[in-house]
């Protein structure tokens, strides 16, 4: 069964408060076009989550994880499936 919607939605914009807008500050101001992402958007529904993800997901995926590739690759697999 497809979703025709998600189940968490997107923070719009206009719904953003202090804490969503701080959460997704640095991603806007990295994005070529202006946007964030939906992952991004749905993950500033809770701003408090959002910001130990992302500093995980740095971890995981940024130029100094600790993590060999080959690993890295296979829990970004596990994770998904």
């Amino acid at each position: 069964m497809r979703l025709t919607e998600p189940r968490i939605p997107p923070l719009a914009p206009e719904d953003r408060d202090e804490a969503a807008a701080a959460v997704l500050a640095p991603i806007l101001a990295n994005s070529e076009s202006g946007r964030a992402d939906n992952v991004f958007t749905t993950m500033a529904q809770h701003p408090d989550l959002a910001r130990k993800w992302m500093r995980f997901a740095n971890h995981i995926l940024g130029p100094t994880s600790t993590l060999p590739e080959r690993e890295r690759e296979l829990l970004i697999l596990r994770i998904g499936r």
